[in-house]
């Protein structure tokens, strides 16, 4: 049996806070469906492009792994404030474009009553630490208040906004958490009043061991392979619990499977892992994972270029015959996910697929395709002005 796990290259180069406080004054409707504006569509290069992103996203965007994860690892004063059964996700991201491969950001709202408040949750995966991550965090969350703003024209007062960074580097975080501290200002300067502040709160995997992440089955080994993977211990005995792998969904399965195939070049090792699982519900997961329709469509593209007779058309054909099978492998993707048939898919998206010309962007789109939560939010995935 050919080995589908084997990862892409491309894909391998890659303090507790007051909580927030009531907004007396502030009156606004009840939840309702028009209450935010539509997301717009992230282009080939936004975060959902990015597998850390993919698989925080995914797992979080989930309401209840979302809740028992933030209830588990908030700072108990915030966490004991927020009303969890009135929990929404906002469907909207703030990070800078020039930021997507580095981070990747979720954002969580509360009606209190007729007010609200937001969890703006960032997934901080560089290497190294930002020392002016504060800096990022205002921006971000000026941002959402202009698009509370926006949404709400008739508001006088600001939500509160509580800012968590979950750090996945591979060494401890030793920066200061608070803005105030990047601000050139002596002990006690009476001006220091006059300056912005905003303080973090800080969850270092790093420093958290694996027994200590809480939440969901799914949402604990979600953290579980995002603290392994800069350490190098995708493959440990902590990611591979088997109890809770065999709670998972299926989706959950693909994901999780997907992103430790594209991190860890033991293939074999790989192998004996998911084969020690006996789970029935990776047959399919193994025949979606990306590497075997990449390798589908890198040996059509060799046919195809053999077929030209000349090593010139030998490579044009190779290039068309990979994109090609490339095409044909998202859509399939599609078709295992989401129907049986191709007319339950869109046409829209069939005719945006095959108008693709780029290698890469199809590679991306089948991790989409095989990671995504809906249809819809493959269909968000697909790139601009195709």
């Amino acid at each position: 049996m050919p080995n589908p796990l084997q990862p892409d290259p491309q894909n391998n180069a890659a303090s507790a806070s007051t909580p927030p406080s009531e907004a007396p004054g502030t009156v606004e409707s009840p939840p309702d469906s028009t209450a935010e504006s539509p997301p717009e569509p992230p282009g080939p290069e936004d975060p959902l492009h990015q597998p850390h992103d993919r698989l925080f996203r995914t797992t979080f965007s989930d309401p209840a792994n979302a809740r028992e994860f933030l209830k588990a690892h908030l700072p108990e004063s915030v966490a004991k404030k927020l009303p969890w059964d009135r929990m929404e996700v906002v469907p909207c991201s703030f990070i800078d474009p020039a930021l997507a491969a580095t981070e990747s950001d979720l954002v969580f709202k509360f009606y209190r009553g007729k007010k609200k408040c937001y969890l703006y949750v960032l997934l901080e995966h560089q290497s190294t630490e930002d020392p002016f991550m504060p800096c990022r965090l205002a921006r971000y969350i000026l941002r959402l208040w202009d698009r509370h703003r926006r949404d709400h024209p008739k508001t006088r007062r600001l939500p509160p906004v509580f800012p968590l960074v979950v750090y996945q580097g591979a060494a401890p975080w030793k920066s200061g958490k608070r803005l105030r501290d990047l601000i050139e200002l002596e002990p006690g300067d009476p001006n220091a009043r006059w300056q912005l502040d905003l303080e973090f709160s800080l969850m270092e995997l790093f420093r958290t061991e694996y027994e200590e992440l809480k939440g969901t089955e799914e949402g604990v080994l979600a953290l579980r392979v995002l603290k392994a993977e800069p350490v190098g211990e995708l493959l440990s005995g902590p990611v591979w619990e088997l109890a809770k792998w065999r709670k998972i969904s299926k989706d959950a399965l693909h994901c999780f499977l997907g992103y430790i195939a594209s991190r860890d070049k033991d293939q074999e090792a790989l192998v004996r892992h998911i084969e020690q699982l006996k789970e029935p519900r990776l047959e399919e997961a193994l025949m979606t994972i990306a590497e075997q329709y990449r390798a589908e469509g890198r040996a059509a593209g060799r046919a195809a270029g053999r077929e030209e007779g000349i090593r010139e058309g030998e490579s044009r054909g190779e290039s068309r015959g990979a994109l090609a099978a490339k095409r044909r492998a998202v859509l399939r993707a599609l078709e295992i996910r989401y129907g049986s048939g191709t007319n339950t898919l869109e046409p829209q998206i069939f005719a945006q697929v095959n108008a693709i010309e780029s290698g890469p962007v199809l590679d991306q789109l089948l991790d989409a395709a095989i990671c995504s939560v809906s249809i819809e939010d493959f269909e968000r995935q697909l790139p601009r002005n195709q």
